[in-house]
């Protein structure tokens, strides 16, 4: 799934968590969380808040100062505002809030993809950090180079 997809789903509460299952009492599936023991899973509890993703966020808040950014860690509502600007505005925000935006993208899906196979294989699969910790670092090196590209031409064009 395209991060724009995902997180347009995210926002708009679309994501099938334990909170969507028992508001349409849709019977046979966990409400909780597949992370930790929390007793109802939601979209905020899953990617902001839940202990069992603290590796995955600390990944995660790595690499979006590595794009020149900051999270503050203890507010779960920077990310949800940073959502609602990449969706809101993708095509017009600057750079660096466009890789934000993928990198926290990116991180989720990952987790979404994970609880989905721990909800319906069953499969573990062992810690997401590493995954996550990946796919940040091959978003930030195709960022590096693109602006080496655009270097490059600016350079050439003198």
């Amino acid at each position: 799934m395209r991060e724009i997809d995902f997180l347009w789903r995210v926002a708009l509460g679309g994501l099938r968590t334990g909170d969507f299952v028992q508001k349409y009492k849709i019977s046979g599936t966990k409400v909780g969380c597949m992370f930790c023991d929390c007793a109802l899973e939601t979209t905020e509890h899953l990617f902001t808040e839940c202990p069992g993703l603290i590796d995955v966020r600390d990944v995660l808040v790595e690499f979006v100062s590595g794009v020149g950014a900051t999270v503050d860690r203890g507010d779960a509502q920077s990310l949800k505002e940073l959502l609602c600007l990449g969706l809101s505005q993708f095509e017009e925000v600057k750079e660096i809030e466009k890789r934000v935006f993928r990198l926290v993208a990116a991180a989720n899906s990952i987790v979404w993809c994970r609880r989905n196979q721990l909800l319906f294989v069953g499969q573990a699969g062992g810690s997401l950090a590493p995954v996550v910790r990946q796919k940040c670092k091959m978003l930030s090196d195709s960022f590096l180079l693109s602006k080496s590209l655009e270097t490059d031409d600016t350079n050439t064009s003198i």
